[in-house]
């Protein structure tokens, strides 16, 4: 899955690997971060900032469970990305633990070559 591909974003079904999970962060992050300005500088969109900021975490979401499904784990896993201190699990699993290899039961692995197509003959 690319960073293009609308269901990196917005599904809650498949694996990621660890280099669309990373780069995908960096950038709901970056967001955030944008957002947390933007409220400062204009307190007077704050409702439509808080909608942004739950549109991301809704993003937030979806990757990390991804990411959870990747390393065999359900998607309450990645809720304990909201728990300070247990954060740390999640984060760290994510960021550096290898996938599972092959096909687990959330999907085929992301990184196994595509299946060779048959020659037409």
């Amino acid at each position: 899955m690319t960073l293009n591909d609308p269901r990196l974003w917005f599904s809650y079904k498949g694996r990621i690997n660890r280099q669309p999970y990373f780069f995908a962060s960096a950038i709901l992050g970056a967001s955030a971060k944008g957002l947390e300005a933007a409220g400062d500088a204009n307190p007077a969109l704050a409702i439509a900032i808080l909608a942004l900021f739950l549109g991301l975490i809704y993003m937030l979401m979806a990757v990390a469970v991804k990411r959870a499904h990747d390393v065999g784990k359900g998607g309450w896993f990645a809720a304990l990305l909201f728990v300070p201190l247990l954060n740390l699990w999640p984060g760290l699993t994510f960021t550096f633990q290898k996938g599972t290899e092959g096909a687990n039961e959330y999907g085929e692995d992301p990184l196994a070559a595509p299946a060779p197509v048959p020659a037409a003959t």
